[in-house]
């Protein structure tokens, strides 16, 4: 699972600084890929909105507010990509229109504080909707210091399956954008043994990487060279947790992409306690491709 061919980007909005960076990200996507941009905004319930808060008892209120939601949104994308096409989907409860949006999306974006969309890292509806969605999720943070992101992407694998969605989505991004990607490797195995080896740029393990993590390295990116030969890449190693080494590798990334695992038991909560925490926590947007 990495794109719909055809599929709208979705993006959830709400009046929050972080949404607007959601979308601003959205549609530059959108725009550079050709497809549709889907606005979407949803209610909490369990929570509430913070945007119509006040205006919860009046619905016309409500619903002008919405419009006016909906029609900033819509004149900020087209006055920096006039060519990209704008809809809106504005019912349901956050997870449940998200979830229902993804299976049709090329892909999902969300920004990552709660707002009007219901988003909150820590909560319920951010492990939903990462662990179920049908298209690729990608988190976008408030601004960090603009001078200290790299034109780059960081993809992070484990060597398994999982990664294999998040290396094409990596590589199809490196490419749009005329990026290099950095393959960071990381066992998972020798993390819980407390001894996991992380791949990263100039911090190398002590003792190099194996001979068997360089192999999952180069399975995890078979073909891909090939099918992207414009896009610049190299494997790296860094010993140390992987959630820290990646937030820590955020800060100087464009973009960090990371696989999930749909599965139950152990590995399943190992793996998404990984990518949860590197989404909650990165300097830069990251986007989870999940492994079905």
């Amino acid at each position: 699972m990495v794109t719909s061919a055809h599929g709208p980007v979705v993006v959830g909005i709400s009046d929050t600084e972080d949404s607007t960076e959601a979308l601003d990200w959205a549609s530059s996507w959108a725009a550079a890929t050709g497809r549709p941009l889907r606005l979407v905004h949803a209610r909490d319930n369990a929570r509430g909105d913070s945007t119509f808060a006040d205006a919860r008892s009046d619905g016309t209120q409500v619903a002008e507010s919405r419009r006016t939601l909906f029609d900033n949104a819509a004149n900020r994308v087209l006055a920096n990509h006039p060519d990209v096409s704008v809809t809106v989907v504005e019912s349901g409860d956050t997870s449940s229109v998200l979830l229902a949006q993804s299976q049709e999306a090329s892909v999902l974006v969300v920004g990552s504080r709660r707002g009007a969309v219901g988003w909150s890292p820590a909560g319920a509806i951010h492990r939903s909707v990462m662990r179920q969605a049908d298209c690729p999720v990608v988190v976008v943070r408030d601004p960090p210091a603009r001078s200290g992101l790299a034109r780059r992407v960081v993809l992070g694998v484990d060597g398994t399956l999982v990664s294999r969605g998040a290396a094409e989505f990596a590589f199809y991004y490196a490419s749009t954008f005329g990026l290099p990607v950095v393959v960071v490797h990381c066992s998972l195995e020798r993390w819980a043994r407390g001894s996991a080896v992380l791949a990263l740029l100039s911090r190398s393990d002590q003792h190099g990487p194996t001979a068997e993590e360089r192999l999952l390295v180069a399975e995890t990116i078979a073909g891909l060279a090939d099918q992207y030969p414009d896009v610049e890449h190299r494997a790296a190693h860094r010993s140390g947790r992987p959630a820290d080494e990646l937030i820590d590798l955020s800060r100087s990334t464009q973009l960090l992409v990371l696989g999930a695992r749909r599965r139950r038991g152990v590995l399943r909560l190992l793996h998404r306690s990984v990518s949860s925490d590197v989404a909650m926590r990165a300097q830069c947007p990251v986007a989870v491709v999940s492994a079905i």
